[in-house]
């Protein structure tokens, strides 16, 4: 069994290399680009499961699979991190540790998947390593409580590793396929993006082996079976807390208003992977109003060029793979934008951590593709260029982290009027005791007209509670 599934590895030339890139060279990058984010402290949903919230909640272990506090159902995100608090309390270190080795483990888990489903060295170490460095990755590793999209994509991924071995029909295919079947099992309880696991591994059938539709619909059907049976425990234990119509309606879209706010959210995110300036937790707009035929245009145009790519890379399979699997990430943003409407329309960057793999592999592969047409020097200067820009902006933004305050003014600037970022600087400012500039942070919040401040009116009452303004502080809490 270990020795099949290290097979990708162990199996071509320069085992040396492998080795030493997977057990020295790998773990020393992830150290090297993350370890100045070791000492920062909690923030954001840390302090639900720092202060105790959700133990209120779960008063058994069944509790944790038939409740939730969201709108999400993640049992695993709780029960992990529930464990994981109790265990290490207020140091934020192991934490930390922790979430550094479960992306060293992806990172492994990328090379072994690559070399097994592309059979190209370079293109398998180049991928993995500018995964390792890019920045987009720091709004998960750095957020303690985001561990379980890290171990949601360990499992997505160690599912379509054993399917895959399970098809070159070893011995052992019925435990392979066990264990692509149970991976995907805990990966749907980490995270509802594995939903699109039957999507991933038909891209991987069609580019990759050239199976008909026919077959490559057979082939998924158990894994859309499992998907389905999840979403029926999702609409019973979370539906209701989605209010997915309601907050439609708040938002009053029109279908081409609609359209273009997807794409400016979009092409934030994309833009970021290129440029990465503007990487936060969650980054939201205003339903876009103006120039609204611009915006559906340059929609269009890439779709075009989309489809135009995917015409010329007919005979380059292995860039057509890469692009799809970066694409269907996207598959959740038309109902995901909705998840927080009190701030608009909204993209989380954690919701495409695994189709992100597509485009680090569609990245390497063009740039191995480069090497053939340029100079070699020219070449290999670009690649470590690139290589040290976005190690240099990844140290920037565990920087950025070191405390909550910092990141929530960071928060701020990139993402104006932003709910979160100014309901955490106001409680920050509040715990500090400076009441007027705790105040001025949640009146903020209501001049922008978003339709839940019950809990800004209630943390301005508790303001004038400790200021004792006992008329102010009952008129807000009343609100």
């Amino acid at each position: 069994m270990r020795d099949l599934v290290l097979k990708p590895i162990l199996s071509l030339k320069g085992m040396s290399l492998r080795i030493y890139f997977v057990f020295l060279i790998l773990p020393t990058l992830c150290g090297l680009t993350y370890y100045n984010a070791l000492g920062n402290e909690f923030m954001m949903d840390d302090n639900n499961f720092l202060n105790g919230q959700y133990y209120s909640t779960f008063h058994s272990f069944v509790d944790l699979f038939t409740k939730t506090q969201s709108q999400h159902y993640s049992p695993l995100y709780y029960i992990i991190n529930i464990i994981l608090f109790r265990l290490f309390q207020g140091n934020p270190f192991p934490f930390h540790l922790i979430s550094l080795i479960l992306f060293y483990l992806n990172c492994v888990l990328l090379f072994i998947l690559l070399c097994c489903l592309i059979k190209n060295e370079k293109v398998s170490f180049l991928t993995t390593t500018l995964f390792c460095l890019h920045p987009m990755n720091t709004v998960i590793v750095n957020q303690i409580s985001s561990n379980f999209v890290l171990l949601f994509a360990f499992f997505l991924q160690l599912s379509l590793l054993n399917y895959w071995l399970y098809l070159k029909k070893y011995h052992q295919r019925i435990l392979f396929y066990l264990i692509s079947v149970i991976s995907l099992m805990i990966s749907l309880l980490c995270f509802e993006g594995a939903l699109l696991f039957p999507l991933y591994l038909a891209n991987a059938l069609y580019f990759l082996k050239k199976y008909s539709l026919k077959k490559i619909i057979k082939e998924c059907f158990p894994f859309i079976f499992l998907c389905l049976g999840y979403s029926v425990l999702w609409l019973i234990f979370a539906g209701s807390n989605t209010k997915l119509t309601l907050k439609i309606h708040s938002l009053h879209l029109s279908l081409p208003e609609y359209i273009a706010s997807l794409y400016c959210l979009a092409q934030w995110y994309i833009s970021n992977l290129f440029y990465p300036i503007s990487i936060v937790w969650i980054r939201n707009i205003q339903p876009i109003q103006n120039s609204i035929w611009l915006w559906d245009l340059l929609l269009f145009i890439v779709v075009i060029s989309f489809t135009y790519l995917l015409k010329i890379w007919k005979k380059q399979p292995m860039n057509s793979f890469a692009l799809m699997w970066f694409v269907i990430g996207f598959c959740l943003l038309p109902l995901a934008t909705f998840a927080h409407a009190y701030m608009g329309l909204v993209i989380e960057p954690h919701w495409f951590f695994f189709s992100s793999l597509g485009f680090f592999l569609l990245m390497a592969t063009l740039i191995i593709q480069l090497s053939s047409v340029i100079n070699r020097k020219l070449w290999i200067m670009f690649l470590c260029c690139l290589g040290l820009f976005f190690f240099a902006i990844t140290h920037d933004y565990n920087a950025l982290g070191k405390t909550e305050k910092n990141y929530a003014e960071f928060w701020l600037r990139s993402s104006p009027n932003n709910y979160q970022a100014l309901l955490t600087l106001g409680k920050i400012h509040a715990e500090k005791r400076e009441y007027d500039k705790a105040l001025s942070y949640f009146k903020q919040i209501l001049s922008t007209n978003q339709f839940e401040p019950y809990e800004v009116y209630n943390n301005i009452g508790l303001l004038h509670m400790d200021t004792q303004n006992f008329p102010e502080a009952r008129k807000s809490i009343q609100r």
